[in-house]
């Protein structure tokens, strides 16, 4: 069967008032005039008792008014229908049919807020010393200036022509005084002993019979010490001795003239010059020095042997104490306490048993290593 249709609720409410039960009202009577005496006898008779019916009105008329109130109220809420909540069915589909249910795109995720940045403090102002305004200098009054005496100047005759101007003379800067050039090193040495500075240098060599057995190492080393020479360097050889039966001291030069350049013509030509030397008669050192002395040189390489005599002419040369007089003559000490030539002085095989090397070479060398025994 259908269901039946709910009422509407105005037809409800009409329907609850018409179920609720009649209550009969019983009207009181009209009251009658009383007069005086009836009701001073009135009042002077005792009160009636309550009835009994009285007692029942009084009681039941309130419990069915609230019984008719209570009942009505439970018609209305009977009534009144609370629909339940209607539930959502998927519309019928086809056997096996699935039924998709579409989700809400995700929503992305908030931006993060980027962090505000923050201010620097701002540094509190420095406090500013007060400054006393300084007190304004006194100026002294102006000069009184005293008008010049206006000065009639006459012009010039057309005949005059001004005087021409003297010419000025630029005084020439003064030239700058040219600095002598440094010397330049120049380096010179043989067996061994050298010097530092030798511009101009001469070889004196005894060639005498003491020098039978060292005189092919001398050679040798002569060779190659002029070979070692820069070409700006000049050099001279002499080989000095007295010959058997003569009285004069024997001196060859390599070279005619006073030096010679250290060039390779030089070089070549000196090998072949020393070739014919051959070691003869006796040694005579101070003939030596003094021939190379007077070519004013700057270093003198003494290469010679001393050796131990014996009879009447046992001395070397002239002797020590005449070699070192005429030597301090030769090559004097000049006003900076320097000798114009440095001789160093090259003893061979042994020590020089005399002493005269020596001492040339502690008086006119150039400090230690002046003398040099060299063996071979």
């Amino acid at each position: 069967m259908p269901e039946p249709k709910p009422k509407s609720r105005p037809a409800q409410l009409a329907q609850a008032a018409t179920a609720v039960p009649a209550v009969r009202v019983i009207a009181a009577p009209p009251a009658k005039a009383v007069t005086a005496p009836a009701a001073k006898a009135v009042a002077a008779q005792p009160a009636p008792a309550p009835t009994r019916g009285w007692f029942r009105a009084a009681v039941v008329v309130p419990i069915a008014a609230s019984m008719v109130v209570h009942a009505a109220g439970l018609y209305v809420i009977n009534r009144v229908r609370f629909d339940p909540p209607r539930q959502i069915v998927d519309a019928p589909t086809d056997e096996g049919a699935l039924t998709s249910l579409a989700l809400p795109a995700p929503v992305p995720p908030p931006a993060p807020i980027p962090p505000v940045p923050v201010a620097d403090p701002v540094p509190a102002p420095t406090p500013v010393a007060s400054v006393t305004p300084a007190e304004p200098p006194i100026v002294p009054p102006a000069p009184t200036i005293i008008p010049a005496q206006a000065v009639t100047v006459s012009p010039l005759k057309e005949e005059q022509a001004p005087a021409a101007a003297p010419p000025v003379r630029v005084a020439e800067k003064a030239p700058t005084p040219e600095v002598p050039p440094q010397p330049r090193a120049m380096p010179a040495s043989i067996a061994g002993v050298a010097a530092d500075r030798a511009e101009r240098l001469v070889y004196a060599i005894d060639a005498s019979g003491a020098m039978t057995t060292t005189l092919p190492y001398v050679k040798d080393q002569l060779l190659e010490s002029v070979a070692r020479l820069d070409a700006s360097q000049k050099f001279q050889v002499l080989v000095f001795r007295q010959l058997p039966g003569s009285t004069k001291t024997e001196i060859k030069r390599f070279d005619a003239a006073s030096f010679v350049s250290a060039n390779p013509q030089s070089k070549a030509r000196l090998g072949a010059w020393l070739a014919d030397i051959q070691p003869r008669g006796r040694s005579q050192p101070l003939a030596g020095l003094r021939e190379s002395l007077g070519l004013h040189p700057d270093l003198i390489f003494l290469l010679t042997r001393s050796i131990r005599r014996s009879g009447q002419d046992s001395s070397w040369g002239e002797g020590t104490k005449a070699t070192l007089t005429e030597l301090e003559s030769l090559n004097p000490l000049g006003s900076e306490g320097k000798r114009v030539a440095v001789i160093k002085a090259l003893q061979f095989i042994d020590n020089d048993p005399t002493g005269m090397l020596q001492e040339i070479a502690a008086r006119h060398g150039d400090g230690p290593g002046s003398y040099r025994v060299i063996v071979p």
